[in-house]
């Protein structure tokens, strides 16, 4: 097998050059003890004294790093080579199975079962100027967020941000916030596999799919609560039921709030019973003379597809019913119910992202390429987050400044 560390040929010759200095140190060691010849009678043309040192080659034996050292009659090595298996990976990267007799030219195995290769395992993350990237765009859309929501907060008396229930409207912020740190998570634990510890890699798998469906359901049951509020006013000419305390906007949001804690139980429920365990896939790849493996570590549990399906299921109802209440309020042409229109847009956006998106994340999943994968559901959360934040609230704020600059300049005129 090629080795990735050093040429192993080199690490062998070396043994294969160091014996051969022995062997030829001994014989003129041998050659002066038996002709009685000294070093100061000794020079390259004395032929004589070169024959005996040669013929003394024909005595030489010994242990030497490569094995037993010996010549035959015609000064030709007839030491038995070693063979070794080579091995960059194992403990033991040199493993001597036979063995080859030069004299009678055969090859001796003297082991049975040869010692498997250890291919090296490679573990796949997201490359660290990739991560960067993804890092900067969840702070950047993070920061974005932030001061749209300071921005409202700051105007929160003027009618229009009045209207939408600050207090609410806070809670879809909430699940923006949720979903962005979810996104900051799944980077952490997929670009530093060899830094972070198994038990921190464990956490994340646990804590991010609670906050990831927090995040989703403060977004939608919000959205839907706040049409059923607009159907309400408009299909009712006495705002007698709009007014009472079911629909104030703090109960709103206490409902929002209880909406979650069931299936919120569910889970923690789930994640005691059958938690998250890191597991790794390994794959075999080459790359021209290498043979590796590579290795993916992901959240596993024996029961994850069950969680999946009660997750999955909630929340398609909530999405359901939104579009359903969407549909029935997007014909409403009041000045006071232009959110509903804005909320209609969200809506339709979200559902040819959500098919786009799910449909590239299973590609990949299909192929093999869970990295990939990956990078899109990143993608497909700071999407949404963008186009929540973007359609719902960004053009309230521009309307509020532009209407504040008009203002002034009448107040000044």
């Amino acid at each position: 097998m090629h080795s990735l560390a050093h040429d192993v040929g080199d690490v062998l010759y070396a043994g294969l050059l160091y014996d051969q200095v022995w062997a030829l140190a001994l014989a003129i060691n041998n050659a002066i003890e038996l002709y009685n010849i000294s070093m100061e009678d000794y020079s390259y043309d004395q032929y004589e004294v070169t024959d005996k040192i040669e013929e003394s080659l024909s005595q030489v034996s010994f242990r030497g790093a490569t094995g037993h050292i010996m010549f035959s009659r015609r000064r030709e090595v007839s030491t038995p080579i070693n063979i070794y298996q080579v091995n960059s990976y194992a403990s033991e990267p040199h493993v001597p199975i036979g063995y080859y007799d030069s004299y009678h030219k055969t090859i001796n195995i003297t082991t049975n079962n040869l010692p498997t290769d250890e291919i090296s395992t490679v573990v796949i993350s997201i490359p660290s100027d990739v991560a960067i990237g993804l890092y900067v765009a969840v702070l950047s859309v993070a920061i974005i967020v932030t001061i749209i929501l300071i921005c409202l907060l700051y105007h929160r008396s003027k009618p229009p941000v009045k209207a939408t229930s600050p207090f609410v409207s806070l809670l879809i912020f909430l699940g923006c916030y949720l979903a962005l740190l979810n996104d900051l998570m799944r980077i952490t634990y997929a670009s530093f596999p060899h830094v972070i510890s198994d038990i921190l890699f464990v956490v994340f798998c646990n804590v991010s799919l609670p906050i990831f469906f927090n995040g989703c359901t403060f977004i939608f049951f919000t959205l839907l609560i706040k049409l059923m509020r607009v159907r309400k006013i408009f299909y009712n000419k006495k705002l007698s039921k709009y007014l009472s305390p079911f629909w104030s906007n703090k109960v709103i949001a206490m409902v929002v709030i209880m909406m979650t804690v069931f299936p919120n139980l569910v889970i923690l429920s789930w994640m005691i019973l059958d938690p998250y365990r890191k597991k790794s896939i390994i794959t075999n790849n080459t790359d021209g003379p290498l043979l590796y493996n590579e290795k993916v570590n992901i959240c596993k549990s024996s029961r994850l597809e069950f969680l999946f399906i009660f997750i999955f299921l909630y929340l398609f109802i909530i999405f359901v019913i939104t579009i359903i209440t969407s549909s029935r309020t997007r014909k409403i042409k009041h000045k006071d119910f232009k959110d509903t229109k804005k909320v209609n847009a969200f809506i339709y956006l979200y559902v040819l992202t959500f098919t786009f998106m799910a449909c590239l994340i299973a590609f990949f999943d299909l192929m093999d390429m869970p990295i990939i994968a990956h990078y899109f559901a990143i993608s497909f959360s700071l999407i949404i987050v963008c186009e929540c934040v973007f359609i719902l609230f960004l053009p309230k704020l521009i309307s509020l400044l532009f209407n504040n600059e008009q203002s002034d300049v009448v107040n000044f005129l």
